[in-house]
């Protein structure tokens, strides 16, 4: 049986921990760009802008990215593009060595 003196705050007053589905989540980034040296036959090509989620333009381009491995981690988010541009063409920093992996691995006809 509940304490008659125990204190209720007042109907108009909001909760002060609202249950957790109250959260709202972050969608997921729908719109991504290629960063990397265009692929040979077309099959993706420099600064192309992609629609979708990371897993759904992944498994649309599953062919090119299982020959070019390295150019899954040149596909990113709108926002990151100039940044990874950017990096992509000053050298010394991871991004500019994906790059270069690619364009030496499209040289040589497929990624080791």
């Amino acid at each position: 049986m509940p304490e008659k003196n125990a204190k209720k705050p007042p109907l108009n007053e909001p909760e002060k921990n609202p249950p957790a589905t109250d959260v709202k989540k972050t969608p997921p980034e729908t719109t991504f760009v290629y960063v990397g040296p265009s692929l040979p036959n077309s099959m993706l090509k420099s600064n192309t802008v992609l629609k979708g989620t990371l897993a759904e333009i992944k498994e649309y381009y599953k062919e090119p990215l299982t020959t070019y491995p390295t150019a899954a981690k040149l596909i990113v988010p709108v926002s990151k593009c100039a940044e990874y541009r950017s990096k992509a063409a000053s050298g010394d920093n991871i991004v500019s060595t994906w790059y270069a992996d690619v364009i030496t691995a499209i040289r040589k006809g497929t990624e080791e």
